[in-house]
């Protein structure tokens, strides 16, 4: 996100096609299922710190 401001109110949506952002999104979707919302925001941030890492 070069020169954008993420929006942090908003879970990252994960990029088409990568198998980290796919696994990322079913362990929130698993930990929103539990009504777990620490796990969420773990996996949110794991999300996020990939997605800086490999998608930027």
């Amino acid at each position: 996100m070069h020169g954008q401001q993420e929006d942090m109110s908003r879970p990252p949506e994960p990029a088409p096609g990568c198998e980290t952002c796919a696994a990322l999104a079913a362990q929130r979707a698993e930990a929103r299922a539990r009504f777990d919302a620490s796990a969420q925001t773990d996996a949110d941030v794991l999300m996020r710190q990939h997605q800086r890492s490999e998608h930027a």
